[in-house]
């Protein structure tokens, strides 16, 4: 299983082993409960800086980006900066998350310039 999280700041972060990039992400839950643990990881959590995603019915965090749907995947879309991420998430077959994968690769490789 995968925990979604989201690391509000613009920097890169890494805690208890886990590299962690802005936006939106997968973690391991093993990797979670390390960063839980982790003394800055609860201060992270206590101040919103790292925030585990949850679904919209507030249950258990957001499923792992291919059990996801696609309009939840297409919302999620202009906070993932993982060019890995956004290159498999071009290949889905459901045309709304391809392109909205590639749209948001579009514009990270517009602004290196």
């Amino acid at each position: 299983m995968t925990v979604r999280v989201k690391l509000t700041e613009a920097r890169l972060r890494k805690i208890a082993g886990v590299q962690l990039r802005p936006g939106l992400q997968s973690v391991t839950d093993d990797q979670w409960a390390a960063i839980e643990k982790h003394p800055i990881g609860q201060a992270w959590l206590e101040t919103g800086v790292l925030v585990a995603v949850k679904s919209k019915e507030g249950g258990p965090p957001a499923p792992p980006s291919g059990e996801a749907t696609a309009q939840q995947l297409v919302a999620d879309m202009p906070e993932i900066f993982d060019v890995e991420a956004l290159r498999e998430h071009a290949k889905d077959s459901r045309s709304t998350v391809a392109k909205a994968a590639s749209d948001q690769l579009a514009k990270i490789e517009a602004a290196k310039g």
